[in-house]
């Protein structure tokens, strides 16, 4: 996705600690939105790509320089939320977690390194545990900068899970499938009448590997393409090469749309509304 920046014209810097703000962080790119609760309203909305980050440790010093220098994350905030892009998350049971184990569940589902720490998010409406991976440097930092308000961190797929099984388009009747697509993985949920039934997170290289793995899921759950819908979000561009083909294989593919129980500054209204409805979404996980 393209660098933009788009902020409301009532927007004021002065009063970012009566603000939220929302952040999601990878090694291709960061983005953000700034909400405000008096107006019940997105007032901004950042996207950055990265091209020079390698590994961690340069995205450790990435954070660090937008923390002294850009004008919207240097500031403090009444509310900090922020998700790590990595695809490196794990559903467990409830009734079979035990945090003090946290580690070792980890490394039985995902490949981690020395310097990974893990989080949980709890789904209480599916009885479930959401374990993921940071990076414990860029946790510190996170932590030490918003230490007076403090910081809630969450993965991309609690969001997703949270307001995928009760998006209108959720037929009672219908099995639908949902997918997020972000720069290298995409994630995947069947549901039937706002039950779950299939949550997934792959790694693609290109359109071909989100059409094999989404021609999967299909065939496994015996899902006719041209009725039962496919309802996609994050990044695929409306009237592109990859919308086309996608569309070749999903005869009923609908863009997600944004959440209505929010307002949204007009300049925001700019950019396609599926493309950042899981970062707004965000709120929905308290």
């Amino acid at each position: 996705m393209d660098k933009l920046l788009f902020f409301d014209e009532s927007f004021d810097i002065n009063k970012t600690p009566d603000y939220e703000i929302s952040i999601q962080v990878g090694l291709n790119g960061y983005s953000f939105s700034v909400f405000d609760p008096a107006q019940n309203k997105y007032l901004v909305l950042k996207n950055e790509p990265l091209t020079d980050i390698r590994d961690n440790t340069d995205l450790q010093k990435k954070i660090r320089q937008l923390f002294a220098e850009d004008r919207f994350m240097s500031r403090h905030y009444k509310i900090v939320r922020y998700s790590p892009l990595n695809s490196n998350a794990s559903l467990i049971p409830e009734e079979f977690f035990d945090k003090e184990f946290a580690s070792q569940y980890a490394r039985l589902n995902f490949q981690s390194s020395k310097y990974s720490s893990y989080e949980t998010d709890t789904l209480s409406n599916l009885g479930l545990i959401n374990l993921y991976e940071m990076d414990s440097f860029i946790t510190t930092l996170l932590i030490n900068k918003y230490k007076k308000n403090g910081i809630k961190f969450l993965h991309p797929s609690t969001p997703f899970l949270t307001t995928s099984l009760s998006y209108p388009y959720n037929n009672v009747n219908l099995t639908q499938v949902f997918t997020e697509v972000y720069q290298d993985f995409i994630m995947v949920i069947v549901s039937s009448g706002g039950e779950l039934l299939f949550f997934n997170i792959f790694y693609y290289e290109d359109i071909n590997d989100i059409v094999y793995y989404l021609m999967n899921v299909f065939e496994k759950f015996e899902l006719n393409p041209d009725m039962n819908a496919l309802i996609v979000s994050g990044n695929i561009e409306p009237k592109t090469e990859n919308h086309r083909f996608l569309k070749r294989f999903f005869g009923n593919m609908k863009f997600r749309k944004l959440n209505n129980q929010y307002n949204y500054s007009r300049e925001i209204n700019n950019v396609p509304e599926h493309a950042f409805t899981n970062l707004f979404n965000f709120r929905e996980c308290e």
